[in-house]
């Protein structure tokens, strides 16, 4: 992405594989974009002054406020990034790990948003926030009735009160729907497999424990295991 703008017009979803929605996005520090921010063809009404590279986290970074001060993890922001799409997009789809530490996709149509994904709930106050942690995949271009549009407008807010770190921590990845869909089975099968081995680990260390009082160092490892697996 360069200033906030990616043409996939050319490429081939099934010959070049998926795309990361990975460079400069517009980032607008403090703020929840909505509707009226943006005109009917989705571009953004709002001065762009920051850019932010997606993936990243913007502790560390120097606050678009006040220049002087650095960021820690809390806060939140937005995120703009426009994609001119390929012929016949029906069966894409959006997929995303997480952000730190809860978050928003959304899509702009006909002078409306349409949620694409979500994890927790954004909100500009501790009190409200409740942050999530899980890999998603949205519905297709079909399902989600954007099929039509050679361009769409993506709006990814981002809020974080509870991690160490606050940001779009990874990619949102575009493929096709079956595509992200395998990926995130497998990875859930190989996350079933690993807890299955760290439960029979522990539970095994356990035993030795039992039978040979003195070896404290079985009791801790498999202790480790099933924590590790919780």
């Amino acid at each position: 992405a360069r200033k906030g703008f990616i043409d996939l017009s050319n490429w081939n979803f099934k010959n070049d594989g998926p795309v990361k929605l990975s460079g400069d996005w517009s980032f607008f520090w403090k703020e929840l974009l909505k509707p009226a921010d943006f005109d009917q063809d989705g571009e953004i009404l709002k001065e762009v002054n920051n850019a932010f590279f997606v993936p990243g986290l913007w502790n560390g970074t120097q606050s678009p406020e006040n220049p002087g001060q650095i960021l820690n993890g809390n806060g939140y922001a937005s995120f703009v990034i426009r994609l001119k799409l390929p012929k016949n997009p029906d069966d894409l789809a959006f997929s995303l790990k997480e952000s730190r530490s809860s978050y928003q996709l959304i899509g702009f149509k006909e002078g409306s948003f349409i949620e694409i994904l979500s994890n927790g709930i954004i909100a500009k106050t501790s009190q409200k926030q409740r942050p999530q942690y899980l890999h998603r995949v949205s519905p297709s271009f079909k399902q989600l009735k954007i099929e039509s549009q050679d361009f769409i407008t993506l709006v990814l807010k981002v809020s974080n009160f509870y991690d160490l770190e606050g940001g779009p921590k990874f990619s949102v990845k575009l493929a096709s729907q079956s595509f992200l869909a395998n990926e995130l089975f497998s990875q859930r099968i190989f996350a079933a497999f690993l807890i299955g081995l760290l439960v029979f680990m522990g539970f095994c260390h356990i035993g030795l424990f039992l039978q040979r009082n003195q070896d404290r160092m079985s009791l801790f490892f498999g202790l480790i295991c099933l924590s590790t697996a919780l």
